[in-house]
């Protein structure tokens, strides 16, 4: 009715959300790009955020493209959860591994 489902998904293949396997013999740096946390937008139904390692990335569900990301510096812990608050949807709240918390804003250019 009001949902559209696409035969063919889109896949984002330049990032691998799945843990590696307890079998696998890769070294465990070819994984750091792993999901940890996949949050909807409480305010736009139509945008997900992606928590990867030391990358959010801001995907759009009606153009099936990602639209934006927010990366962090080597030096920097990595992220480890991310809140949105409905009431300030342009503001991001990341929690990371070290047990720091970091706001992040969006802007329009």
């Amino acid at each position: 009715s009001g949902i559209r489902v696409d035969s063919t998904p889109t896949v984002i293949s330049k990032y691998r959300i799945t843990p590696p396997s307890s079998n696998d013999n890769r070294s465990q740096s070819q994984y750091t790009k792993a999901l940890k946390q996949m949050v909807f937008s409480p305010s736009r139904r139509d945008i997900i955020y992606f928590v990867l390692h030391k990358e959010i990335l801001i995907f759009d569900l009606v153009v099936n493209l990602a639209v934006g990301s927010i990366n962090i510096d080597r030096g920097r812990s990595p992220f480890a959860q991310l809140q949105l608050r409905r009431n300030e949807p342009s503001l991001l709240f990341c929690l990371h591994e070290n047990g720091g918390i970091s706001a992040w804003k969006e802007t329009t250019q």
